[in-house]
């Protein structure tokens, strides 16, 4: 565990970086960009992470399980494959209905900007996909270099666009440059370690044997991804389409600074702890582990949460520009959602870990449902800000009884002896 925890302290260093690098760009950015600009860049970002959290269709999370590294590369050649079938299928919607979905979407200035689409795509799912390697192996400080590099580019991208004036474009440019300069970062970095080797293990029937072996990855834990990442970006969307843009771009500016927490510590942790937990999956003490986990980060999250709920339109409003104060309103509801996204990591990690991804995604269907059912019916009577409370509290309660079903169906498993060889199944 003492390794462990300087993983974590490693990968947070370089997640702390990247993340204040865009902290400090934010009072810049929002003097640079407009609401509306944000708002479009924003439903371009949640439609690119609804495509890339599934682009390897969750296959990156099997990278960690196998014990022997020649395994876990074919699970990577076959991820690898699957990314460049949904970039394709990306780049033919694009291509197809493009200018149609910008429309429907709520942002017709979206349309010229989609063509950047299924790069963005493919760059996010290779990066989630060399990410688990990188885990898996231990090489912690790759990933903090990776992401320094993505934060440092993207955020001078952004700033330096923006003095050139060039709107919603040189945002998105910005944003895309980063994310393609820390995948091949990492990229890079792996490939010079000496360990990786994807050539050897290429085969149709070694892809078709990863497939099938590790199927449960795609038939439960691709759509529960999915509806997770509906769930995140579909408030966008909605909130462009009833209220505008500028609405949307407040909520958006508002989302990032408030989940940079969750961010930093989130998934530093949650790159550690998932293949700590799948190592020691059949231990008794893992449910203990996972409480006293989930314990630390709600007091973790206190803080921020209670500033934020006390004195968020005034903090948006010095910090951001007096046109941001509804960003600081939305913040205040958000601050819920920072210590949901916080105290639910261990839980969620031992998800996939136990495979009771069906049970999962049956819950993730019904809270994305009902999240969004909140969303739309908050905003209905009391307007955007009402929208953005009615599901930031939805979100609370959904994490807070997944965190006690998951413990206790682990539990169970262990009361009944029914955890065998470190993998529990759906029943």
């Amino acid at each position: 565990m003492r390794r462990g925890v300087r993983d974590v302290a490693k990968l947070m260093t370089g997640t702390a970086v990247g993340q204040a690098i865009g902290f400090l760009a934010a009072p810049l950015l929002s003097r640079l960009y407009t609401p509306d600009d944000f708002g479009v860049v924003g439903v371009f970002l949640s439609v690119a992470t609804v495509i890339g959290v599934v682009a390897a269709l969750r296959l990156e999370l099997a990278v960690v399980v196998p014990k022997a590294d020649e395994d876990a590369q074919r699970v990577m050649v076959a991820a690898l494959l699957v990314i460049a079938g949904v970039v394709s299928a990306t780049a033919l919607a694009v291509l197809v209905a493009g200018e149609a979905a910008a429309r429907a979407l709520g942002a017709p200035a979206l349309a010229p900007l989609l063509g950047i689409l299924p790069f963005y795509v493919g760059s996010l799912g290779t990066f989630q996909v060399f990410n688990y390697w990188s885990t898996r192996v231990g090489k912690f400080g790759r990933l903090a270099s990776a992401q320094v590099a993505r934060g440092a580019v993207g955020a001078a991208g952004q700033v330096g666009l923006g003095v050139a004036h060039l709107g919603a474009a040189g945002m998105l440019t910005g944003q895309v440059a980063g994310q393609a300069v820390g995948t091949l970062t990492l990229l890079g970095r792996s490939a010079r370690a000496g360990r990786l080797d994807l050539r050897a293990p290429v085969s149709f029937a070694g892809v078709g044997k990863v497939l099938k072996e590790y199927a449960d990855f795609i038939v439960y834990g691709a759509p529960q991804s999915l509806l997770n990442a509906i769930g995140q970006g579909l408030p966008a969307v909605l909130l462009t389409g009833a209220f505008g843009p500028g609405v949307a771009g407040q909520y958006l500016l508002a989302t990032r600074l408030v989940t940079a927490p969750t961010n930093l510590v989130g998934q530093s942790l949650r790159q550690v702890l998932y293949p700590y937990l799948s190592r020691r999956i059949d231990s008794p003490n893992v449910p203990r582990i996972t409480v006293r986990v989930s314990l630390s980060l709600a007091a973790l999250a206190a803080l921020p949460a209670t500033l934020l709920v006390a004195f968020g339109p005034p903090l948006f409003a010095w910090g951001l520009g007096e046109e941001w104060r509804t960003a600081g309103e939305f913040a205040r509801f958000l601050s819920l959602q920072l210590f949901a996204g916080l105290v639910n990591i261990p839980a969620v990690s031992l998800v996939p870990l136990l495979r009771i991804q069906r049970w999962h995604v049956t819950f993730e269907a019904i809270y994305t449902v009902t999240r969004l059912a909140a969303l739309g019916a908050g905003g209905v009577i009391a307007g955007p800000i009402g929208a953005v409370a009615a599901m930031s509290f939805t979100v609370l309660a959904f994490n807070a009884f997944l965190v006690v079903a998951v413990v206790a169906r682990f539990r169970r498993e262990i009361a009944f002896g029914t955890l065998a060889s470190g993998v529990v199944r759906d029943e």
